[in-house]
């Protein structure tokens, strides 16, 4: 409807409002303003019921609801951070990381906001530790892959390839909040990861799959990484 430059989003519902909001082409998805501290109250009073508890069973739809609630917490993290109120915000983190754990929600790529937002709050070693339950989901799938027989890898290579992807995303993340140190650890892990499928990548990441032991450094960045990385083809220094 036309209408959809006219929306606030209010925890999970939007209220038509006269006040209009362009919707950015290159995000559709978030539609509508977020008032802030109208929506941090509303979250803050949800009855969250037994979500999380590890000793319930969260069925398939349940699970499919963190979409909506890390998406639109997510949002209201970014607002609350744009008004200078980490306190707020770590307050919408904490909840969404402890409501909608890593282990029982899945959809791993909804968490990376709350990583960057971690970071934004001074919370590092809080927002590696969540990057590295991601990333050992990914290790996981991908070291049960190399499992399987090179004709069976074969049948599910876009499987693999998504894997690799999200995962190469995830260390991406690193450099867009500027833990240097960290990615210089963690992308040599994801190269070895992803050169167990050299066959299966070989078409289009040759150049990168050559001297696994040398390291040359980015221009005028000072950021060591394996010249063979194939994180450099679409590591992007801000």
């Amino acid at each position: 409807l036309w209408m959809k430059e006219y929306l606030q989003l209010d925890g999970v519902t939007f209220k038509l409002i006269p006040i209009h909001t362009p919707i950015d082409p290159n995000n559709p998805f978030d539609m509508g303003r977020v008032d802030a501290d109208k929506m941090y109250n509303i979250v803050k009073n949800w009855s969250w019921g037994n979500s999380g508890n590890p000793d319930i069973y969260h069925d398939r739809e349940t699970r499919t609801n963190a979409i909506t609630y890390r998406g639109n917490m997510a949002r209201l993290v970014e607002a609350l951070l744009q008004q200078n109120e980490p306190e707020k915000a770590k307050e919408i983190m904490d909840l969404a990381m402890e409501k909608m754990p890593i282990d029982i929600f899945e959809f791993y790529t909804l968490v990376e906001p709350y990583i960057s937002g971690y970071y934004e709050i001074g919370e590092t070693q809080r927002a590696r530790d969540i990057w590295q339950q991601l990333a050992k989901k990914y290790q996981d799938q991908l070291s049960y892959f190399n499992t399987l027989s090179e004709e069976n890898q074969n049948d599910y290579w876009e499987e693999i390839y998504t894997n690799i992807e999200k995962y190469r995303s995830l260390v991406d993340l690193l450099i867009v909040n500027d833990d240097r140190e960290f990615f210089e650890k963690e992308a040599q892990v994801f190269d070895n990861y992803i050169k167990t499928f050299p066959y299966l990548l070989a078409d289009d990441e040759e150049e990168y799959l050559q001297d696994p032991d040398f390291l040359e450094t980015l221009p005028d960045e000072g950021i060591p990484i394996p010249a063979d990385s194939i994180i450099q083809d679409t590591l992007q220094l801000e």
